[in-house]
């Protein structure tokens, strides 16, 4: 069964919802989606696109795109099966202070000029347990970043970084000495 669907606006979160709560269908189910607007988690994604694809307990994604908060493009391809997600994504933007700071990251520390075009692409697992990045490459203000790391979800959080950078410059971006 292939769905298309094109809207001028909608709940990603209420679909989503939906989706983890449905039961395996009896047989295939590809939905292409297209929104002008949709709202996420609180914020407003533009220009939302891709594919869905569900069958035999998997679920496959291609060609997901949307421009975030602060106009930054994102792009991801992947496959679930169960409570895994495994993504291929790609980003880039103006500026990597406006995105965060729409998804409420405490910016305003820092550095204004700071934080800055960003560009690159990750291997990112996600599941109940943990957030996963197993590749991360990646431009933020001209200096490349790579390398990988995890987050681990529950009562105790953790998480774990191995980056490479090309230069690292802290200026702006740790605190002022007193």
């Amino acid at each position: 069964l292939d769905l298309a669907l094109a809207l001028a606006r909608l709940d990603l979160d209420a679909w989503i919802a939906a989706l983890r709560g449905a039961s395996q269908p009896p047989l295939p189910v590809g939905l292409d989606l297209s929104a002008e607007v949709a709202a996420f988690r609180g914020q407003t994604l533009r220009r939302l696109r891709g594919g869905v694809l569900r069958e035999n307990g998997r679920l496959a994604l291609s060609g997901l795109s949307a421009m975030l908060p602060g106009e930054a493009l994102f792009e991801a391809d992947g496959t679930g099966n169960g409570a895994r997600l495994d993504l291929a994504l790609r980003f880039a933007g103006p500026s990597l202070r406006a995105t965060i700071a729409a998804f409420g990251a405490p910016v305003d520390r820092f550095d204004p000029a700071r934080l800055r075009a960003f560009e690159g692409q990750a291997r990112v697992e996600l599941d109940q347990a943990q957030l996963s990045v197993q590749s991360l490459a990646a431009v933020v203000d001209g200096g490349r970043v790579g390398g990988a790391g995890v987050l681990r979800f529950g009562a105790r959080p953790a998480l774990g970084l191995g980056l490479s950078f090309d230069r690292l410059d802290l200026y702006g971006l740790a605190p002022s000495p007193a």
